[in-house]
């Protein structure tokens, strides 16, 4: 079917690397993307509802950043501020020039959240 059943994204510490450069770098996983966001599947119904739980979690979208930064030393000392976790929600819910319109829904939502709590 060519569905995506899971991601895996495997890394090494630069740091820890550049540090020791006589020893090859000490790769690991640093998560897989079902068991990391607690997902049955990577079917897009499911993968909307985690956006839509993004919207209402900030630690859920803290997490998500940290992946996708790859817990990148100057990443990590920057953090993900609202701005941050809003253009992360956009990343995730853009798939072309333009097509914003999953964008601009779940910005609504996470900006709603926020000013109830």
């Amino acid at each position: 079917t060519y569905a995506t059943l899971n991601y895996e994204s495997w890394i090494y510490n630069l740091t820890e690397a550049n540090l020791t450069p006589n020893n090859p770098p000490r790769w690991y996983k640093l998560y897989d993307f079902k068991t990391a966001f607690n997902l049955s599947s990577l079917n897009p119904s499911d993968f909307a509802d985690l956006i839509e739980h993004m919207t209402q979690d900030s630690g859920l979208l803290q997490d998500y950043h940290r992946y996708k930064k790859r817990e990148a030393d100057p990443e990590m000392a920057a953090g993900c501020n609202k701005k941050c976790q809003l253009d992360d929600i956009c990343y995730m819910t853009t798939s072309w020039y333009g097509g914003d319109y999953h964008c601009h829904h779940y910005t609504a939502m996470y900006n709603d959240h926020q000013l109830k709590h």
